[in-house]
């Protein structure tokens, strides 16, 4: 199903809107390395449930249409997963307990050449079901439930130049 921007999608075990998108080459006083930027979308999420989720789960409704991406650790990826941030003040959600809903960013790492002019995020579906290994309840098997295209914020035409060390 594909949405517009701003749309609130239920995608189990969460409630999400993604509003817009933009390129950037830091956020929260994390730089890009050279080469490469950042692609953030900002929306907000919600845990519909009654019990917490990890941040494994959190970061799995997300992926994106990127190529030349690359994990937080700076790794080439095939399939995109971003770090999902509080937008107040970049902390990484390590997980989301019940009832919170918070202001994010969600953000992927890309070559500085490869900034789209329009990105589609997929939002990604959980089952709660029993584990295969150990029996435990958890959420598994993400599918898609949405696609969200978003027009992209490009890159200032210029890097700037780094502080100079004092």
């Amino acid at each position: 199903m594909r949405v517009a921007a701003g749309t609130e999608v239920e995608a189990a075990p969460f409630r999400v809107r993604l509003d817009e998108a933009s390129a950037r080459l830091e956020l929260h006083g994390d730089a890009a390395e050279e080469g490469q930027a950042l692609v953030v979308v900002a929306g907000w999420i919600e845990l519909t449930v009654p019990e917490s989720v990890s941040a494994t789960v959190l970061t799995q409704a997300f992926t994106a249409d990127l190529s030349s991406a690359y994990d937080q650790f700076g790794s080439p990826v095939e399939v995109p997963e971003p770090s999902v941030r509080v937008s107040a003040d970049g902390v990484s959600l390590r997980g989301l307990g019940p009832g919170l809903r918070y202001d994010v960013q969600v953000t992927f790492v890309v070559d500085e050449e490869a900034v789209p002019e329009r990105l589609s995020v997929t939002l990604l579906e959980h089952r709660l079901r029993p584990s295969a290994l150990d029996g435990d309840l958890g959420w598994f098997d993400a599918q898609p439930v949405a696609l969200v295209a978003l027009d992209v914020t490009p890159l200032p035409t210029t890097r700037p130049e780094p502080e100079a060390l004092r």
